[in-house]
């Protein structure tokens, strides 16, 4: 089995393949969407959520799910099918286990149980149902009077927590700002999250922050302490526990924005399980002739594989191009905005100007039948023995309906077993 893309889907499908016995190869050029997420995996988002609701209505994730399907029939939850949906919880807890055993533990999760609220540096709240358990900080929609301070690190320019703070006191939390003096040096201003996550890789580093949080709560009261995702990239989670130890409360970190450390953490990840799973790993860009797949990086190489899952992404992973027309490159695949076909349309017509509204020009991809099979405009399998996963399927949109990785998890999980299937 060869999949095509190296971010949750394409690792997901890998992995799950390879535990079906066979040989996998993952060809992936370089860090994609995943390495840009939060580092939640958000499955769907509760439908009642507004600015009268900001927790929801307490909808249970398996019902947001269903809601999901019922408001976007070509979204692709609804594709894979009731018995594909079925098998969700079994797919989050192989990614889990997968990334747990990969040094990257994350949260429990319970699709019976209402999604969990976290803080993104925004501060509006976020509804998702597993976070890295270094995000695992007070349950918002279940601890609205927990006292959180946020840390603002008086000399870093680049980390101002002000507008998260404003946001949950929005929203009835009662937030508090906690100017801590950390860290010292001339290039403190210039610092960005990754260099202090580098910093807390080192114990001394790590004590001095312990010192000088002490100091700065001496003079704030506070349930919680949340730090912007500084976190280091390797034990994370060790780190916040040694800090919640060490200061009597529990102090974990916000989730990521865009190119954020607990991104990269989750990208490492992934990496660690396709090494530890036995999949090799190949760095090029696929580009399919007939039945072989050509992978062109430091060389050319051929491959004839018994069944292929392309997991590519969408624009930021290279899996859709817009030159003149929206374009698949590996196979030249038929892509759709929803249950439009494309071809030579401007990216403006796929646009809506309301910017809350479900975007079209997000939705593009591929389409696929029940068995994640890629579809032409007759409804026909293009190929029997190819899949597709995550962000590459048409008809969902992350920022509207909250599914992002909860969709490239499952998708990919399916996607590799199907494969696996074909491939005997």
């Amino acid at each position: 089995v060869v999949v095509v893309g190296g971010g949750m889907a394409g690792t997901i499908a890998a992995l799950a393949a390879r535990e079906a016995g066979h040989e996998v190869t993952l060809i992936a050029r370089a860090p994609g969407d995943t390495a840009l997420s939060s580092g939640a995996i958000d499955v769907a988002r509760d439908p009642g959520e507004g600015p009268g609701a900001p927790f929801g209505r307490g909808r249970t994730v398996a019902e947001n799910v269903e809601a999901c399907v019922r408001m976007r029939p070509e979204h692709p939850y609804a594709v894979v099918g009731s018995d594909g949906r079925a098998r969700l919880g079994e797919a989050l807890a192989f990614a889990r286990e997968r990334l747990g055993g990969a040094g990257l533990p994350l949260s429990e999760f319970a699709l019976n149980a209402p999604n969990r609220y976290f803080v993104p540096p925004a501060g509006w709240p976020k509804g998702t149902a597993m976070v890295q358990q270094s995000q695992a900080g007070p349950d918002l929609a279940r601890e609205r009077e927990a006292r959180v301070a946020v840390v603002r690190f008086a000399a870093v320019a680049a980390l101002d927590p002000g507008l998260t703070v404003r946001a949950l006191r929005a929203r009835g939390v009662p937030a508090v700002e906690l100017p801590v003096a950390w860290p010292g040096g001339d290039d403190a201003p210039f610092l960005q999250a990754a260099d202090l996550a580098r910093r807390l890789a080192d114990a001394a580093a790590r004590n001095d922050l312990v010192e000088a949080l002490r100091r700065a709560l001496r003079e704030v009261s506070a349930d919680a302490v949340l730090l912007p995702a500084v976190a280091p990239l390797d034990g994370a989670a060790e780190v916040m526990g040694d800090l919640s130890a060490a200061l009597g409360l529990p102090v974990r970190e916000m989730l990521g924005a865009e190119a954020s450390v607990p991104g990269l953490r989750l990208h490492q990840a992934l990496e660690r399980a396709l090494a530890q799973g036995g999949v090799s790993v190949l760095r090029g860009v696929a580009r399919a002739e007939g039945d072989h797949l050509w992978v062109e990086g430091r060389e050319a190489l051929r491959l004839e594989p018994r069944a292929v899952v392309l997991a590519t992404g969408r624009y930021v992973g290279g899996g859709v191009r817009k030159q003149g027309v929206f374009t698949e490159p590996v196979y030249g695949l038929p892509l759709w905005a929803g249950a439009r076909p494309l071809g030579e349309v401007a990216a403006t017509a796929l646009t809506e100007r309301r910017f809350a509204a479900p975007q079209p020009l997000l939705q593009v991809g591929v389409r696929a039948d029940a068995r994640l099979r890629p579809v032409g405009l007759d409804d026909a399998p293009v190929r029997a023995r190819l899949f597709c996963a995550g962000a590459l399927l048409a008809g969902y949109d992350p920022p509207i309906d909250g599914t992002g990785l909860g969709v490239a998890v499952l998708t990919g999980y399916l996607a590799g077993h199907y494969a696996s299937e074909a491939a005997r």
